[in-house]
């Protein structure tokens, strides 16, 4: 990295003044970053020479400790990756809070790094804003407990006592260790880039009472009847209903992929040969290299989107806009589960017969996103498949494993594999045709009454028999597949 200060009379620089700025120019990477230092001279006030001015010598006093900062900042960033762009603009603008006196505001620091964290961007291009989020929005819970904190403050009692506030109003346990964390990486930081050496991990016993093993919280899954279900509602749901399905679908046939890297996925990923390339979001750059086979219902899916861009699916590829769409989603698959169920509930009170409803495993709850990787996993458990094969299909790396899974299991076997996993041919739905009625009961609000068939009924079985008003087909859920449980 290199970097100069100077006064920028490049054309269309002057200010309405006459004045013109003083800027700090980085170039890293080949490319040149400028940001103004907030001052301003006139050109005969100004010793081009020396890129100081000629009598003001207080500001001559600042430039030149802002010249001995630079020069010091770009030294330490040769075997500091700490030291970045945004960095040395916060130093030189004086907003790292770092006084003679060592003392650091750690609050503000915080929100600096935020902002650091919005401006990193990925291999693709796009903005990597989660962190950040995370980080502003536990400095704004930690600001509400007290306004100022130097980072020699931040210890297990202060620490504590913000855990016991948060916690007493009614806070959940997950969402005060997501604080917890997210305070924990800017002191890590904070510590690392002033060079502070506490005597004392300060969260260390923080976590105790708010943090859940891993290993007591079942995970989530579908069951392979269920992927059956859900593979039948093609054509037969509202448009952003059967796009939520439909990505579910390719989170799962890609090996329970996240959603993010599906949203993220580009057309160049796909291969002329029937195979996608993955690389874990979480690893990012550099991460590990996978890939899998397009099984043909994977390639119906695909040749549903349609973008005029590099990605495959449209839509904003900011963090904002993925989490919009990812809520819009998952809003579609709640409603779509809760759709079917009523449905099969119904069914089941007219027959009196059981059958297999949308529901996770073992304990119930929503469709999200989040189930596909573990529906994924689970299947193919049940079925047996060899651990370090499945983490070769779902993208894990092992440390202590220095050889990659693609070359230590051959192509064919695990595509092989792959496709006993997604499989659900063997199978067998029944269909009832759906027919409605709509009326207005007691409380004068509309309601439906629903009649099921095996095959196209009569004229007089669509007869409601009261008010001689016919039953007839909803535009959407036409048709219910089922699956009696045994």
């Amino acid at each position: 990295m290199q970097g100069k200060i100077f006064l920028n009379t490049r054309s269309g620089q002057q200010l309405k003044n006459g004045a013109y700025p003083l800027i700090c120019e980085l170039t890293a990477n080949g490319q040149q970053k400028p940001f103004s230092l907030k001052m301003k001279f006139h050109i005969e006030d100004w010793d081009f020479n020396k890129q100081e001015p000629k009598k003001d010598k207080t500001r001559q006093f600042l430039i030149r400790k802002k010249k001995s900062l630079l020069d010091s900042l770009l030294l330490k960033a040769l075997d500091d990756n700490s030291i970045t762009i945004n960095y040395i603009k916060s130093a030189l603008n004086g907003k790292l809070e770092l006084n003679e006196t060592g003392k650091v505001d750690f609050i503000n620091f915080g929100f600096e790094l935020s902002k650091e964290k919005k401006e990193i961007v990925s291999s693709k291009g796009i903005k990597k804003e989660g962190n950040a989020e995370s980080y502003i929005t536990a400095l704004n819970q930690l600001k509400k407990f007290k306004s100022q904190i130097d980072i020699s403050e931040v210890d297990y009692n202060l620490l504590t006592e913000f855990k016991n506030q948060k916690l007493k109003l009614g806070n959940k346990k997950n969402t005060v260790a997501a604080y917890m964390r997210a305070l924990r990486a800017i002191y890590n930081e904070c510590t690392r880039r002033h060079k502070i050496k506490p005597e004392h991990n300060p969260f260390e016993g923080v976590f105790s009472g708010i943090s859940v093993k891993k290993n007591r919280t079942k995970k989530r899954n579908l069951s392979a009847e269920s992927i059956k279900l859900l593979e039948s509602f093609e054509g037969n749901l509202v448009k952003g209903q059967q796009l939520a399905i439909d990505l579910f679908l390719l989170q799962f046939y890609f090996g329970g992929q996240d959603l993010t890297d599906i949203y993220h996925l580009e057309k160049k990923q796909l291969s002329k040969n029937g195979r996608v390339y993955f690389t874990r979001g979480k690893l990012d750059e550099g991460g590990y290299e996978f890939d899998l086979k397009i099984f043909n219902k994977t390639n119906i899916l695909l040749n549903k989107f349609i973008s005029r861009d590099n990605f495959l699916i449209p839509g904003r590829k900011d963090y904002t806009g993925y989490k919009n769409y990812r809520s819009r989603v998952n809003n579609n698959l709640d409603k779509t589960q809760k759709r079917y169920n009523e449905h099969i509930q119904l069914i089941e009170s007219l027959t009196g017969k059981e059958y297999h409803k949308l529901e996770l495993l073992p304990l119930g709850g929503k469709i999200t996103t989040k189930v596909a990787r573990h529906t994924f996993s689970t299947i193919a458990n049940r079925k047996y498949i060899e651990p370090d094969l499945l983490r070769a299909l779902m993208g894990h790396e092992r440390d202590d494993v220095d050889t990659i899974y693609k070359d230590v299991y051959p192509e064919e076997e695990r595509d092989k594999f792959h496709s006993e996993i997604i499989a659900t041919s063997n199978i067998k739905l029944e269909t009832k045709l759906v027919y409605q009625l709509e009326y207005f009961n007691e409380k004068n609000t509309r309601s439906w009454k629903y009649k099921y068939f095996d095959k196209q009924p009569s004229l007089k079985e669509i007869t409601d028999q009261t008010t001689l008003k016919k039953y007839s087909q909803p535009r959407y859920f036409k048709k219910i597949y089922l699956l009696k449980k045994q």
